[in-house]
C-alpha cells in the first residue's frame, strides 16, 4: 500500500531520536515494546499482559458478553491457537492489551500516528506511571484492519 508507506515515512520524519523498525509480522506492537523496554521476548510480554488483563478484568468495566469474549481470547493465546495478533486486531482483548502492557513493563506508552497531515498522540499511562519515561511508539495503518508499530529511542 503506497499511501501507508508514505504515511509511515512521514511519521518517521516527524520524530527526534532513532527509529527502530519492527518487522510487520502480526506481533509488532509487542515486539516494539519488548525491544524498547528490554522486557524479554514478545511472547513473554504477551503472556504477562494477558495475565494482567485476566487479573484486572473488572477494572475495564466491560459487559458480561465482552468479558466472556476477552477470557475466550486469553485462553486461545494460552493454548497457542493465535499465531498472529493481527488476526485478533478487532477484538475486545486488543482494546485491553495496551493498558495491560503499560502496567507490565511499568512505562507509559506514547503512541504517535499521522492524522490529517499532523501527528496525533495517544497516551496510555496507568496511575502511578505518569512521571515515568514513556515508550514512544509509531503507529502506521498498513491496511484497514492491520496496524504496524515501530519504536523510537530518544
Amino acid at each position: 500500500n503506497v499511501i501507508a508507506v508514505r504515511e509511515r515515512e512521514m511519521l518517521h520524519a516527524q520524530v527526534r531520536g532513532t527509529v527502530h523498525q519492527v518487522e510487520l509480522d502480526g506481533w509488532c506492537m509487542l515486539r516494539a515494546v519488548a525491544e524498547a523496554t528490554r522486557f524479554g521476548s514478545h511472547q513473554e510480554l504477551l503472556h504477562a499482559a494477558v495475565k494482567w488483563v485476566q487479573d484486572h478484568l473488572r477494572e475495564y468495566k466491560l459487559s458480561q458478553e465482552m468479558e466472556a469474549d476477552v477470557l475466550k481470547d486469553c485462553q486461545a493465546i494460552y493454548g497457542k491457537r493465535i499465531t498472529q495478533m493481527s488476526s485478533k486486531w478487532n477484538s475486545t482483548l486488543m482494546d485491553c492489551l495496551p493498558l495491560a502492557i503499560s502496567h507490565v513493563v511499568k512505562f507509559p506508552l506514547h503512541i504517535l500516528q499521522m492524522f490529517r497531515g499532523g501527528v496525533r498522540l495517544n497516551v496510555i499511562s496507568p496511575p502511578g506511571l505518569t512521571h515515568s519515561t514513556p515508550v514512544p511508539l509509531l503507529l502506521s495503518l498498513v491496511d484497514v484492519d492491520c496496524a504496524h508499530y515501530d519504536w523510537v529511542e530518544i
